[in-house]
């Protein structure tokens, strides 16, 4: 397991107790490419829509200044 799905699995499993409802799956989005994030999407008791994402390489070109 990366340390990208791992940061993201530990929020998805804190917030079972809590999660009114899941709107996606953890899932890796652009794999293996600059960028790669895996990410989270759910609704908190009050309704609103909260997205977790950590990335494999946050100094990946996705983030360089031009």
């Amino acid at each position: 397991m990366t340390a990208t799905v791992w940061a993201t699995k530990i929020v998805h499993e804190k917030s079972l107790s809590v999660v009114a409802e899941y709107i996606t799956e953890q899932y890796i989005h652009f794999n293996g490419l600059p960028g790669e994030q895996d990410a989270l999407f759910f609704a908190e008791p009050s309704r609103y829509s909260l997205e977790f994402k950590s990335f494999r390489n946050i100094g990946s070109v996705l983030f360089q200044k031009q």
